[in-house]
C-alpha cells in the first residue's frame, strides 16, 4: 500500500555523537516495506560519524551542503547533487566539511542487513528519539 511521508512532519532522533539528526523515512515500521530502508541525516558543520559498514547494498545522496567521505581508506570531497553507491562491506566515514548543515538521504536493501557495523564498537553510536519534535526549523 502506498504511503506518503513528509520529512518535516516526522519525529527525529539525535545521535550520541554530537551534531547529527536522523529521520527514519521508509522501513518495516513506517510503511511495511519488505526490502527497502531509507532515512535522512543532517550533519552540523564539523560533525562526523564513525567508520562503519553494512551487509546490505546502500547509497548516500547529498541533498544539501558538502562533506568528506572516506570509503575503504580513500577520501573524496563531495557536495550537493552527488550520489555514492556502497557495496556490502564497504567501510565508510562521513564528516561535514562545510560551513552549513549537510543533509543526506541514505537507502539500504535489503533492510534486514542494513544495521551499521562499527569498526570501533566501543564508540557511542546510538540514536535517541527526540519526543514530539520534527526536523522543521523554527523561524
Amino acid at each position: 500500500m502506498a504511503t506518503i511521508i513528509v520529512q518535516d512532519q516526522e519525529e527525529y532522533f539525535l545521535s550520541k555523537v554530537p551534531g547529527r539528526k536522523r529521520i527514519f523515512l521508509i522501513g518495516k515500521e513506517k510503511c511495511n516495506s519488505t526490502y527497502l530502508k531509507a532515512d535522512t541525516v543532517r550533519y552540523s558543520p564539523n560533525a562526523e560519524g564513525g567508520e562503519h559498514y553494512h551487509k546490505s547494498e546502500s547509497f548516500i545522496y547529498i541533498m544539501e551542503g558538502e562533506c568528506e567521505i572516506r570509503i575503504n581508506g580513500k577520501v573524496e570531497q563531495v557536495k550537493a547533487g552527488t550520489m555514492v553507491y556502497l557495496d556490502p562491506g564497504d567501510k565508510h566515514y562521513i564528516k561535514n566539511t562545510g560551513s552549513k548543515d549537510m543533509v543526506m538521504l541514505e537507502a539500504f536493501a535489503p533492510q534486514n542487513e542494513a544495521a551499521s557495523i562499527w569498526t570501533d564498537p566501543n564508540a557511542p553510536h546510538e540514536w535517541i528519539k527526540h519526543e514530539g519534535a520534527s526536523m522543521k526549523k523554527k523561524n
